[in-house]
């Protein structure tokens, strides 16, 4: 689920990781997208999509 964010380096070629991206509860969450960064890099937003569902466990039906 991590999203990895990485510098490119456009006179090298050369790419390094710059940021790992995580929303600080993972759970349901599938894919991150819309990342937006400030020019200078001090900021940044995402969004994800959260899919929670319930399992229930029913004894004795008949």
């Amino acid at each position: 689920m991590p999203v990895k964010i990485l510098r490119l380096n456009i006179e090298t070629g050369r790419a390094n990781l710059w940021r790992t991206l995580t929303p600080i509860d993972p759970a349901g969450v599938g894919n991150v997208f819309e990342i937006a960064l400030t020019p200078h890099g001090q900021s940044y937003c995402y969004s994800y999509v959260r899919n929670l569902s319930a399992v229930f466990v029913v004894d004795g039906l008949k």
